[in-house]
């Protein structure tokens, strides 16, 4: 005991002045050593002890210095007990804190990997629900434009057949025309060569009559004459007769050169209106083929540009769902990576709130 506390042996043949000191020593090293522990009674009860002693003899001090000590030690002993009991008590609710702690952790981990899969396994649902929109997307974008080329392709069918009736009834009508024309031409001619023989023949029989006229106006004179002059006037007569008869045939013969020329030149003429007719008809309907031609041309331009713009508005509405569809997954994707990220912070933050309870508890 003397050795554990030299500083509360007595010293002989001094005051009492070392040995207040000693005592105030010796309070402060118990305070020191209890803390706040359920020793305040112990020292309450040192402190009187030791206030008793100041008052007793110098030869009662010796005892009360051992019976303070024996207080004392008993005290220490009761107040290490303590400390070591707080110690493992303290420890045992630290590895318990530890524990929940280890255990909350755990189930926030299992909780987070749950909601990662669950958030993936959304992101992939979705996705495959944005892929099949968009696939989906694409198929009606591909159906709509055959669709609308399939309908240009009908409906440009249609105007070419419509144009090509078109032309095919003009190019009827222009033939119909020509051949009227052609008919109208020759029945023209006809009339005219008709109405120039019976002219012509009219002229054959005014000159006819007026040489029988004048030949029976000659014989008339020549009977008169042979009956007055006789033989002379018989031969005068002939020869009136028969200069009648010259001048007779060669105006007959003129009028049916005449006649003749004017049927040939009407003729002529008819055949030339006709010729003319057949190559106005052919020129009509030439012309007539030629804007077919040009109006089916210009049809089927116009089809091959409504074509290739179908297509061409059918290839962007592809390519706007396509990159829709990739904007959708991206999206899908950046939005699932921020969730996992939010997880993993979230996980950190629980660990290095775990590992500074396990600091403050080892601390404490």
């Amino acid at each position: 005991m003397a050795t554990a506390l030299p500083w509360l042996t007595a010293v002989p043949g001094q005051d009492e002045l070392p040995l207040g000191s000693a005592l105030a020593l010796a309070t402060l090293s118990v305070g020191l050593y209890l803390k706040a522990f359920t020793v305040q009674a112990y020292i309450l009860s040192f402190v009187a002890v030791l206030f008793a002693c100041v008052k007793l003899r110098k030869e009662t001090v010796q005892a009360a210095k051992l019976a303070a000590r024996e207080e004392v030690v008993s005290a220490m002993a009761a107040a290490k007990f303590d400390v070591k009991e707080a110690r493992v008590a303290a420890r045992e609710e630290v590895e318990a804190a530890l524990a929940v702690m280890k255990h909350d952790v755990k189930a926030a981990r299992v909780a987070a990997s749950e909601e990662i899969a669950a958030a993936m396994a959304a992101i992939k649902r979705d996705a495959k629900a944005a892929m099949v929109a968009a696939t989906n997307d694409v198929e009606e974008a591909k159906i709509a434009a055959k669709l609308d080329v399939e309908e240009a392709k009908a409906a440009a069918r249609e105007e070419i057949a419509a144009t090509r009736a078109a032309n095919k009834l003009d190019v009827k009508a222009a033939m119909v025309v020509a051949k009227n024309d052609v008919d109208e031409a020759m029945l023209a001619a006809t009339k005219d060569v008709e109405e120039a023989k019976v002219a012509a023949r009219e002229e054959v029989e005014t000159v006819m009559a007026a040489t029988k006229r004048e030949i029976t106006k000659a014989r008339v004179a020549a009977i008169v004459a042979a009956k007055m002059d006789g033989e002379e006037a018989k031969i005068a007569a002939k020869k009136e007769v028969e200069e009648a008869k010259v001048a007779a045939r060669d105006e007959v013969e003129a009028a049916m050169a005449a006649t003749k020329l004017d049927v040939k030149a009407a003729m002529v003429a008819a055949k030339m209106d006709v010729e003319e007719a057949k190559d106005a008809a052919k020129i009509d309907v030439e012309e007539a083929k030629v804007a077919a031609r040009d109006e089916v041309e210009a049809a089927m331009a116009a089809t091959k540009l409504d074509v290739k713009a179908a297509m061409v508005a059918a290839k962007m509405d592809v390519e706007e769902a396509k990159d829709a569809a990739k904007i959708d997954v991206e999206e899908a994707k950046v939005a699932a990576s921020e969730e996992i990220a939010a997880a993993m912070a979230a996980i950190k933050r629980d660990a290095k709130a775990a590992e500074e309870a396990k600091d403050a508890a080892k601390m404490e």
